[in-house]
């Protein structure tokens, strides 16, 4: 069996695994888990109310704040794991590479990476996307940005600025771990 790969209570080995096997839509699944796991993690310590928190807790996808506090070292990994399995065709980086091409315009990214047609305005259903290396480049992990009915919310735009904070000077990417 392979070495366990986790990071503070978060256990990224079946997200590897899956990347690894080229099991595109299981490792987006597990991607959007893990993400979702995190973000609910994170909302549990903010000061809002019971009724809140539990409200906050049962959202099934990510909302605009938890993408921008979304740890570096959690972000850094998955997007290496993605980036790695892909030979770079799907992560948050080549993500935050189109963000930027496309202006930060997100009608555009969203068609850019295949998530959205009729000029970005009308989203794709999670189960319209593809899941292998045909896909635009970009098109991966998608799973963080649509409910569990299928449909988009978007954010990506958000976690592309949280990955390029995470990436700058004051990150060390070098104390990820091996894998």
């Amino acid at each position: 069996m392979a070495d366990s790969l986790i990071i503070g209570t978060v256990n990224y080995t079946q997200l590897r695994e899956f990347l690894n096997a080229g099991e595109w839509e299981r490792g987006d699944r597990e991607t959007g888990r893990i993400l979702l796991e995190i973000a609910q993690t994170l909302r549990g310590g903010e000061s809002i109310s019971k009724a809140d928190a539990q409200w906050l807790n049962r959202l099934d996808y990510l909302t605009q704040d938890d993408s921008l506090n979304i740890p570096c070292a959690d972000l850094c990994l998955i997007d290496r794991l993605w980036m790695d399995s892909s030979e770079g065709h799907f992560g948050f980086t080549i993500q935050s590479q189109i963000w930027q091409q496309q202006q930060q315009d997100y009608a555009q990214f969203a068609q850019t990476v295949g998530w959205a047609v009729s000029g970005g305005i009308e989203w794709r259903n999670y189960g319209e996307l593809i899941f292998d290396l045909s896909a635009p480049a970009g098109h991966l992990p998608a799973k963080p940005f649509y409910t569990e009915e299928g449909l988009g919310v978007g954010w990506a735009g958000n976690l592309a600025s949280r990955l390029d904070d995470c990436q700058g000077p004051d990150f060390a990417p070098h104390n990820l771990p091996r894998f």
